[in-house]
């Protein structure tokens, strides 16, 4: 499990140095949504696959003498992900709350589900959460078909 909680620390804070980023550049702004979305979602999703496929490598070659079958393998994305909903969701509210608190609400507004009697925060880090889950559970399920090997 030390494989999967240090790829787990290290995709959570890449992650969170990309929001950082996307925040000096401005993006974080009503006006540079649309480019937010397009940087967030590209970045984002190249930070958790190349992570996890980084992950499902060491983890074959390190702990499992370079030999991985596919539940080998999805135990071990499925454990990554189980680490990295706490620690990023963490990583998430602390940007949210301390470096860019007007953030979720241009989120909302953009996506039309802001209402003065809805948490914005709260939103942004359940569409966090279930986002995570979802990528963490396709990928445990994808990568390991790529990655396994056998004799």
């Amino acid at each position: 499990m030390k494989v999967e909680t240090k790829w787990a620390v290290i995709i959570s804070i890449l992650a969170f140095l990309l929001f950082n980023l996307e925040n000096v550049l401005g993006l974080h702004t009503p006006e540079n949504y649309e480019t937010w979305t397009l940087v967030d979602m590209t970045l984002g999703i190249a930070i958790f696959v190349v992570g996890y496929i980084l992950m499902l490598r060491e983890k074959r070659e390190q702990d499992y003498g370079g030999l991985m079958t596919w539940k080998q393998g999805f135990w071990a994305g499925a454990i990554t992900t189980l680490l990295l909903i706490p620690l990023s969701t963490l990583l998430v509210y602390i940007f949210i709350v301390y470096i860019s608190p007007t953030f979720p609400v241009v989120f909302a507004e953009k996506n039309g589900m802001y209402d003065y009697n809805v948490d914005a925060t709260g939103m942004f880090l359940t569409g966090h959460v279930i986002s995570t889950i979802l990528f963490g559970l396709v990928g445990s399920l994808i990568y390991p078909i790529f990655l396994k090997k056998s004799k």
